[in-house]
This record gives C-alpha cells, sequence and structure tokens, in this order.
C-alpha cells in the first residue's frame, strides 16, 4: 500500500497536496492542489503535469515542459518555467528516497515537490512507507502572478475571430474571419500556409483597405449570411490561390494579381474594376466586370462553362481585358441595362478584349441572355447576335436591324405598321440611331455633360448632329416596353407633325406669294428709282428703271396637351427684283425669292 502525507507543500496557497505516479513513464508526475480563496489561481482545485523526467540521481533536465495549470473557471495557462534543480533517488521503477524538483516561474523560485519514502518487501509484497516532508526543509509558496490575455497567435480552426473585435488577430493560420458588421477596415493581413483560411461574409457589405500578404497562402472567400458583397482595394502581394464559393460576392478594386490563381465556383461572384490573376469561371460562376459600369483586368481567363454579367448604357459597357490567353470560352453572356438606359442598336459592345490571345471568339461561342433589357424596339426590329466586328480575338454583341435598313422601321414593319407615314416616321429614328453609333463608337466624344440616363453626352450628341432634347426623345422611344406602346408612339408621332410640317411650307409659299404680289407696281414708292424722269414726265423717251427687295421672318412655338404634338416652327421669305416702266400704264417686273420653313 502507498499512504500519502497530507502537509503543506506550497505555503499560504495550498492546504492539500497529492503527487501521483503517471502511467506512460516511472518519472511522469501529475499533482494537485486546493488553492486558498483569494489565491492566484483563484481558490479550488488545481493541477499541473512534469512530463518525461528522466530517472537518476541528479536530475537536470525538463526545463522546456510547462506547467499546465487547469484552473476553476476552465481556463487552460500555460507557466513556462527554468529548472533549477532536482533529485531522484531510485533504486527501480518504484522505489525513489529524497525526491525534489525546483523551478523559477515567473522569476520567482518554488520547490515544487519534496518527498522522502522508502519500499518494504515483506511476503512477497511491496509495501510503500512515506516519511512525509523532512521537518528541517522551508518552502516557498507557489504563487502564480495574473497573466494578462494573450492574444491569438493566428486565426485559427474553431475560435470564432470577428472583424469587429479591434484585437483580432491579423494572420491567417487555417481559421476563418467573420465580417459581422459592415464597415471599412484598414487592416493589413498575412497568410498562413493552412489550406483552410477563409473570411466570411456573413451576409454583410464590407471594404478591406489593407493588404494581404504571405507565400503559399491560399484564401477563400465564403458567406454564412444572405447578401452582401467584401471590396478588396489594397493592392495585395499574397502568393497562394484564391477561391470563390457559392453565395460570396467579390469585388476586386485593387489589385490581386499576384494570386497563383482564381476560381470562382458555382454561385459565387467576382468583380470590381481592379487586377485579378488567372481566372477560372466554373459553371454557374460568375464574372461581373466593373462597380457599376467599368473594367476588370485578367492575366488569363478560363470561362469554362460560367458566366459573363455585363450591363450596358448608350456607347458605355462592362468589359474584361485580358492581358494573356483566353481559353475554353464557353458558358453564358447575361446581358442587362445600367442606370436607367440600356443598350442602343448598331452598337458593338466589345464585353471581352484580349488583343495578345489566340482566336477565341465565334458567332456561337456563349449562350446569349437579354432577358434584363425590356426594350419593345429591339426585340421586334432587331436580332442580337455575337461576333459582330470579326474579330475572334473579342467577343462583342450588337442588336442588328431585322430589315439591314433600320431598327425602328423594322419594328414598325414586323407589328403591321409599314404604312408610308409610320416608316417615314421610324426613318427619322433611325437616322439617329445610325449616326449615334458612328458619332459614339468606343465611347468616343465622350465630353460635356450626361444627357438624361442615356449614357450619352452632350459631346456625342453634337458628334452625331442632334439636339439633346430629340436624343432624350428617342430614349424614351427605345425604353417602351410592350409593342402596343411602340406603335402608338409612332402612329402619334407621324400624322401630326406631317400635317404640321406642310401647313408650314404651305404657309411659307403664301407668304412669298402675298409679299410679291403686294409689291408689283409700286416700286416706285419703296423701291430705288434709277433714270428718275427730272420733271420731264410728259416726255415719251423717258423709261424709268427700280430696284425693289423684300424680307419677312416669323417663328413660333405649339406646345401640345391632352396628348398632342408639339413643335417649333421658323419661316424666312425675301424676294428682290427689277420693275421697268416703258409707259405710264405699264409696269413690267421679275423678281426672285428665297425663303426656309
Amino acid at each position: 500500500m502507498r499512504t500519502v502525507s497530507s502537509k503543506t507543500l506550497l505555503g499560504a496557497l495550498a492546504t492539500a497536496v497529492l503527487l501521483t505516479q503517471g502511467e506512460a513513464h516511472a518519472l511522469d508526475w501529475a499533482w494537485t492542489f486546493t488553492a486558498d480563496p483569494g489565491s492566484s489561481p483563484s481558490g479550488g482545485p488545481v493541477s499541473g503535469t512534469l512530463l518525461n523526467l528522466p530517472a537518476g540521481n541528479g536530475v537536470s533536465g525538463a526545463g522546456t515542459t510547462a506547467v499546465v495549470v487547469s484552473t476553476p473557471g476552465g481556463e487552460l495557462v500555460n507557466q513556462p518555467f527554468a529548472y533549477i534543480a532536482g533529485f531522484f533517488d531510485s533504486t527501480s521503477t518504484d522505489v525513489y528516497a529524497d525526491a525534489y524538483y525546483q523551478v523559477s516561474v515567473g522569476g520567482t523560485d518554488y520547490d515544487l515537490f519534496l518527498r522522502s519514502y522508502f519500499t518494504l518487501l515483506y511476503g512477497g509484497s511491496a509495501f510503500y512507507i512515506d516519511f512525509g516532508f523532512p521537518s528541517s526543509l522551508s518552502f516557498s509558496p507557489l504563487i502564480i502572478p495574473p497573466v494578462p490575455p494573450i492574444p491569438p497567435a493566428g486565426i485559427v480552426p474553431g475560435t470564432p475571430f470577428f472583424i469587429s473585435d479591434p484585437s483580432v488577430s491579423t494572420t491567417f493560420a487555417g481559421g476563418t474571419l467573420t465580417i459581422n458588421i459592415p464597415g471599412t477596415f484598414a487592416q493589413n493581413w498575412t497568410l498562413g500556409p493552412q489550406a483552410t483560411n477563409a473570411i466570411d461574409l456573413a451576409g454583410n457589405t464590407a471594404e478591406l483597405t489593407g493588404i494581404f500578404s504571405g507565400a503559399g497562402g491560399p484564401i477563400s472567400l465564403i458567406n454564412s449570411g444572405s447578401g452582401g458583397y467584401l471590396s478588396l482595394s489594397g493592392v495585395s502581394n499574397f502568393t497562394g490561390p484564391t477561391t470563390v464559393f457559392g453565395g460570396a460576392n467579390l469585388r476586386v478594386l485593387g489589385s490581386i494579381a499576384s494570386s497563383s490563381g482564381l476560381t470562382v465556383q458555382s454561385g459565387g461572384i467576382v468583380g470590381g474594376t481592379g487586377f485579378l490573376p488567372s481566372s477560372t469561371i466554373q459553371p454557374g460562376g460568375i464574372i461581373a466586370p466593373g462597380n457599376s459600369i467599368g473594367s476588370i483586368s485578367v492575366a488569363n481567363l478560363a470561362l469554362n462553362g460560367g458566366t459573363i454579367q455585363a450591363e450596358l448604357q448608350g456607347p458605355q459597357n462592362d468589359r474584361i481585358n485580358v492581358a494573356g490567353n483566353v481559353s475554353n470560352f464557353t458558358g453564358i453572356a447575361d446581358l442587362t441595362a445600367f442606370g436607367g438606359g440600356g443598350p442602343w442598336p448598331g452598337y458593338s459592345y466589345v464585353i471581352v478584349d484580349a488583343p495578345n490571345s489566340t482566336g477565341f471568339a465565334t458567332p456561337t461561342s456563349l449562350s446569349l441572355n437579354s432577358t434584363g433589357i425590356t426594350s419593345a424596339l429591339l426585340r421586334t426590329g432587331t436580332v442580337l447576335v455575337q461576333e459582330a466586328d470579326g474579330n475572334p480575338r473579342t467577343f462583342d454583341v450588337q442588336w442588328r436591324p431585322t430589315n439591314g435598313f433600320g431598327p425602328t422601321t423594322s419594328a414598325m414593319q414586323s407589328l403591321g405598321r409599314g404604312g408610308v407615314n409610320q416608316v417615314a416616321t421610324a426613318g427619322v429614328f433611325d437616322r439617329v440611331f445610325q449616326s449615334l453609333a458612328f458619332a459614339g463608337a468606343n465611347n468616343a466624344n465622350a465630353v460635356g455633360f450626361p444627357i438624361g440616363f442615356t449614357g450619352f453626352t452632350t459631346g456625342q450628341a453634337l458628334a452625331a448632329g442632334i439636339s439633346p432634347d430629340f436624343l432624350l426623345a428617342t430614349s424614351q422611344l427605345l425604353a417602351l416596353p410592350s409593342a402596343g406602346q411602340l406603335t402608338a408612339a409612332i402612329d402619334s408621332l407621324s400624322p401630326e407633325p406631317y400635317a404640321a410640317f406642310q401647313s408650314v411650307g404651305l404657309e411659307t409659299l403664301k407668304r412669298q406669294r402675298d409679299l410679291l404680289l403686294n409689291q408689283a407696281g409700286h416700286c416706285s414708292s419703296t423701291g430705288w428709282v434709277i433714270n428718275p424722269a427730272k420733271g420731264e414726265q410728259g416726255s415719251k423717251s423717258h423709261k424709268p428703271f427700280c430696284v425693289f427687295g423684300q424680307a419677312a421672318n416669323a417663328t413660333s412655338s405649339i406646345r401640345g396637351s391632352g396628348g398632342l404634338s408639339s413643335y417649333d416652327s421658323g419661316i424666312f421669305s425675301s424676294f428682290y427684283g427689277l420693275e421697268y416702266q416703258p409707259s405710264a400704264k405699264w409696269t413690267v417686273g421679275a423678281a426672285y425669292g428665297y425663303g426656309t420653313a
């Protein structure tokens, strides 16, 4: 049998001590004591271990083994210590005499345990006689100083790390950083080599302006919530791979081009206006260039059955600029209107531009989804084609007129409104579309001020030779969502302006005629008489000449109401002529007139 003393070992801090042998090694020791109330650690059971102490006289090691203290609250505190002295007089694995071990903890020396006993063999049985502690020895109390909170060594698995915590570690060690609040955060981050480094959006929207660094460190974007997106605006230099998983939305406004590769899994989205590494978009994954309308740069692109999501407005559109090669160009082009505007017919919208790539674009490369474009004019008067520019190193789309002349005329004909007036009115808009396509190609002449939500500027309208008001009216016609609204608009425009313009023209002719008739025979009083009679009115040989001229200008403005049209008109009339009076009873004259309406 073994008896264990209950004498005080640790001074005021301990009222009972139990020292027991470990199972793994003859000199592995486990110890416990009960700390007094008010002590540190707080009162209650406290335990620790000393592992793999070498056997024999004059112990000299185990200085790197920590004292593991388990406090009553359940916390684990590692207390490193320095070895001072130790002695185990052993004749076998179960016989010890004068065993003691001295250590320094936090600069204070402690006798961690001290014991003397021997073994008595009687009748084949071993009896352990414990003499307790020699009374001649004194002991120092084991007082563990308060330990300040230790910041986490890294973002590790199994522990919650929140962006809202100002003391959160900025080193990833296989754990997950949760974006638990929206906002902008400026920390720099280090990626460890663990394969499970992750950022969880948790349904929030946030921006990280710092940089990510680390050799070989991967990073994954996940979303345990719904919605939200994460923007990265720093120029990072980490070299590991990047993965965007389903539900996560990553917007790169700076650069992650140093990453060894980007993969967007099904349900994930990558976008922005920054720089990406070689990127693979898996089926169901989305690349959405721009932060609104804009461009994103990619080292190499493998669409791989994924989706390109592009917004269009007037001469503007989202674009992917690829520095290297485009491969496996299969998937979907999802085309949507932007900012109250939308695409215009006749434009070649280049969505992927890869001048250094091998040819990748064909007329059937991708499936085109234009359900986000609601224009009745485009739907009924055009056909959406890809590879309109004939360059296999670009992917472009175009709404091309079905009849080869103009989209509005095509729409009227397909809707059974091909009358003379409707076609004439449609032709006016088609000429506008054609002029704008030429003036705004590749967003040229984009100077001046924006015109409504059309996407065009006053500089582009000027280059096309149309007024901003008429361009705005054209965009409203293009935005009509139903065929009925489109035909009603063209029908309402056709008869009224035609009749009004005809009346203005007739009024111009009438004004010319009235002015001329009022002038006839009155040149002597309204014109300039050449070779006057000079008192010889009765002379038969005198034949005077007279030169005359007249001009008139009139403008009018009609503002319609109740659905009637409005228009402005301007009439200018002028003529000049010559009269000859061969006799007192006859005058002969000729006149030439010019006018505008």
